[in-house]
């Protein structure tokens, strides 16, 4: 662990009962840089093994502020802290990775239970927030890459095996993503300006009732796969049953749609190109 200029952790705490257990790689570099209250949590005999790497470089990343609002703060995950298991809810076999560059971004993590990863956070630009909770069995997050300023990104698993891959680039841009059950996949690109979260649904779109910037996955093998290209977009996604697939793309600019799926394998696939399109599905 290497620190320079003002950098600050509040606190780290490595409890193992086995023979192998926490790895801990800290390196912050820049000034005022902050982390607090990393913990690594292990015990019984099997998946002993938690590991934790964070670079940051640049000024004020992992302030102190709590979240502004919106995807980071839905998650549950505390802004600034950093967490794998706490009494009473251990952390197993679990992997977190983040590599935080810019200025005054937020980020915070959670993951309790077993075999959840983190396979790579990687933020970059300046007032970024990210927040990730894990709580299960072998929930992964493959990616999130929050690049540009003043992204919003949320991602909230509990449950077993699910996944998320999600890219957000552009600036102003906000996704959720809530899994909740077992083997949910979502897949999520974002590429533009002020699409997503805290944008407005109108007309049909509206009618549905869900949260602009949600895809919400409640049951088994649900399949999200979601690309947005251009600025003003809005989308919202909600997957309750079993075997529900979702696979679409936004390419242009003020385009919205909202499809909520209800009971098992129902199937969704659309393209809106251009500008104003609207999209309403009920299933």
């Amino acid at each position: 662990m290497t620190t320079s200029a003002l950098n600050h952790i509040g606190s780290v705490a490595q409890v193992r009962e086995a023979s192998s257990g926490n790895t801990l790689d800290v390196t912050q570099r820049g000034g005022q840089n902050r982390i607090q209250r990393i913990s690594q949590y292990t015990t019984g005999t099997d998946n002993q093994t938690n590991t934790l790497t964070v670079t940051m470089s640049g000024l004020l990343n992992g302030s102190a502020q709590p979240w502004s609002g919106g995807p980071a703060a839905q998650t549950g995950a505390e802004a600034s802290a950093l967490f794998q298991g706490q009494a009473g809810a251990q952390a197993q076999g679990s992997n977190a990775t983040l590599v935080i560059g810019g200025e005054f971004n937020r980020f915070g993590t959670a993951q309790y239970g077993q075999g959840n990863t983190i396979a790579m956070l990687t933020m970059s630009g300046g007032m970024n927030e990210a927040g990730i909770y894990q709580v299960g069995t072998g929930n992964r997050v493959g990616s999130a890459n929050v690049s540009g300023s003043d992204n919003r990104l949320g991602i909230r698993q509990n449950g077993t095996e699910n996944r998320v891959e999600a890219d957000v680039g552009g600036s102003f841009n906000g996704l959720l993503v809530d899994q909740i059950g077992t083997d949910n996949d979502a897949d999520v690109t974002i590429d533009g300006e002020r699409n997503g979260w805290d944008r407005s649904f109108g007309g049909d779109a509206a009618a549905l009732g869900l949260q602009p910037g949600l895809i919400a996955q409640d049951g088994i093998g649900n399949v999200a796969s979601l690309t947005v290209d251009g600025s003003w977009n809005v989308f919202a996604f909600d997957q309750d049953g079993d075997g529900n697939r979702i696979e679409g793309r936004q390419d242009g600019d003020s385009n919205q749609v909202a499809i909520a799926q209800s009971g098992n394998h129902n199937l969704v696939n659309f393209t809106q190109i251009g500008g104003f399109n609207t999209a309403a599905v009920r299933q």
